[in-house]
């Protein structure tokens, strides 16, 4: 299982592999693609309808990781001695007499020209900003922080559906945004409701806005919006207000449980190992069975607890594994336990979190092909806020032999990573990446790689016992940074297998960070670069240059390197030329 794979010379496959550690070897073995299957088919399969929370499915489900958590030997680590970490959730609807919506002396109706939903009473004074974007097309990392806090209003043309509705969405529900809205036709808006929210002391915050074409082009006028871009900030603030009442309770749970430590003094630190057990359950259309989303990230969780139990010798700190709740819904889940966490945050040395890692990404956005990334995943997030857990989880694969392939974004806060990432905490997103059946009924289990799943299983197991094992513990950077781009040919291009994409950032000519692209397969490639927002010279120039390497021979090239850096702010879009190299 373990035998050497050719090498390539980059950093994302292993450039020598190793044998796993005779230390966690016991507990590696038991990780099987038979029971990754099982499993899978198991928890995205009727007996538990889609594991919506509130519904039946989803209590079902909780029960059964409990259940696996006390067979094989963990504490429990939630409430009163038992495995369940339990949350009271509800229903708002805001009242629209309370509500008001105005920019200066421009005033907007409850219900014909606006509605939205809230978590609780709203007192909302924010910059608007006004979004175009195409279909299956994404923001940069740089526009995306320009919406930072304000109103973002999508163009007419945009779907609930959209990717970029939902990216933006998830960013709103992590409280990067005041509110993201849809525009409606002409005519009124129904009143939503805020459904599943927290209110043990919660800050209130928008859910989702609606908005008619016309009040949306009143309101551009009135905050100085131009609309001739993909990202217009508008000048002046708007303000949204409004009261809401909650009514509905609804009760939920996390299902925590631990291995505590077997060394004195670290066993009061916790390597914290998470995954979402809630999907969207079942509605009026139907099942959404969530296989990849996330029954193979709980999956992994489970098989890791057992592996851990049944290794032998135990880990010198403690390791809690989370299944949350509601991570649909918000990242309410992992919200409320980093409010009431099992082991305190300060003493959590990283948090491993597992996230779609059974199928092969196939994203059009992201210029990734299926065929491409059958033995890829996406270390995602640990390179930007810890490049020493970076290091950490890239030494780990040595064992495994996976491509470790670099962020295509940063995409830290659109899971439960955001959770721990806002209290600086290290974190690592293992993520195979997007694909049709996103939050689609299709997402089934017999679509999953069930050969590199249980790959990447094995892999966040050793990085896991090497975090709860070694000495000191992994550093967190808040200003880590990306500079993103493409690189591409004259025209779009296939690749050779075998080739490899690498891009190298330079700081006044020598490298700070550089990627390599496995089995790229064709150009465009998309890439990102890190860098340190805090370490940025002024006076020194960012470049980055590209080439395609084949067989250990550079092919391509860029002809001279590209500025991406100008007066500490990235390009984000920058397009980097390779052309064949002569002779």
């Amino acid at each position: 299982m373990f035998a050497p794979i050719l090498a390539l010379l980059v950093a994302q496959y292993p450039a020598t592999s190793k044998p796993v550690p005779r230390a966690y070897a016991k507990g590696l073995r038991t990780i099987v693609e038979s029971d990754a299957r099982g499993l899978v088919g198991r928890l995205a399969g009727p007996e538990f309808m889609g594991r919506g929370p509130g519904q039946p499915g989803f209590n079902k489900a909780a029960e059964l990781a409990a259940d696996w958590f006390q067979r094989y030997g963990l504490t429990p680590a939630g409430d009163n001695g038992g495995y369940f970490q339990r949350m009271f959730l509800s229903n708002a609807k805001v009242d629209g007499t309370t509500a008001k919506m105005e920019v200066g002396d421009t005033k907007f109706a409850w219900g014909q020209d606006y509605a939205f939903a809230a978590t609780g009473n709203v007192r909302l004074k924010a910059g608007v900003a006004f979004v175009k974007l195409q279909e299956g097309k994404l923001l940069s990392d740089a526009d995306r922080e320009k919406l930072r806090g304000r109103i973002v209003i999508f163009d007419p043309a945009t779907s609930r559906t959209s990717l970029g509705y939902q990216v933006l969405s998830e960013a709103q529900a992590g409280g990067l945004l005041g509110a993201v809205a849809l525009v409606v036709p002409t005519g009124s808006v129904n009143v939503p409701t805020a459904r599943f929210t927290r209110h043990d002391g919660d800050v209130s915050s928008v859910t989702s806005l609606a908005i008619t074409r016309e009040a949306a082009e009143r309101l551009q006028t009135a905050v100085g919006g131009a609309g001739t871009s993909a990202v217009e900030l508008g000048t002046s603030e708007a303000i949204l207000e409004g009261n809401a009442t909650v009514s509905d309770e609804v009760a939920s749970m996390n299902v925590v449980a631990k291995i505590e430590g077997s060394d004195p003094k670290l066993k009061s630190e916790a390597v914290v190992i998470g995954s979402h057990l809630d999907h969207l359950g079942t509605s009026e259309q139907g099942t959404y069975w969530g296989a990849d989303d996330d029954a193979s990230g709980s999956t992994a969780n489970m098989l890791i607890a057992r592996a851990f139990s049944q290794n032998g010798a135990r880990p010198k700190r403690t390791v809690v594994f989370c299944l949350w709740t509601m991570e649909e819904k918000g990242l309410r889940g992992s919200q409320f336990y980093t409010a009431h966490p099992a082991m305190p945050l300060k003493d959590t040395v990283a948090y491993l979190n597992m996230d779609m890692v059974g199928r092969d990404s196939d994203n059009p956005a992201w210029t990734d092909r299926a065929k491409e990334n059958l033995d890829a995943v996406y270390a995602s997030s640990a390179k930007i806020g810890s490049p020493e857990l970076y290091e950490i989880v890239k030494e780990a694969n040595r064992a495994i032999g996976l491509n470790l392939r670099d962020d295509r974004e940063d995409r830290t806060m659109r899971s439960d990573t955001g959770s721990f990432a806002r209290g600086g905490i290290p974190v690592l997103k293992a993520f195979t990446g997007e694909h049709p059946d996103y939050h689609k009924m299709t997402d089934t289990p017999e679509k999953l790689n069930y050969s590199k799943m249980t790959k990447v299983v094995q892999w966040v197991y050793l990085c896991a016992q090497d975090l709860a094992n070694r000495k000191g513990r992994p550093g967190y950077s808040a200003t880590g940074r990306y500079v993103r781009g493409r690189v591409r040919a004259a025209s779009d291009l296939e690749l050779p297998a075998d080739a490899v994409v690498e891009t190298t950032l330079l700081e006044d000519g020598k490298p700070i960070d550089r990627s390599q692209i496995v089995n790229s397969g064709h150009l465009p490639q998309i890439f990102t670069l890190r860098y340190d927002a805090a370490a940025l010279d002024p006076k020194k120039r960012y470049e980055v240059t590209a080439r395609v390497v084949q067989k250990g021979k550079v092919t391509m090239s860029t002809l001279a390197p590209v500025l991406v850096l100008q007066n500490g702010v990235a390009t984000n879009n920058a397009e980097v030329l390779v052309e064949p190299v002569k002779g």
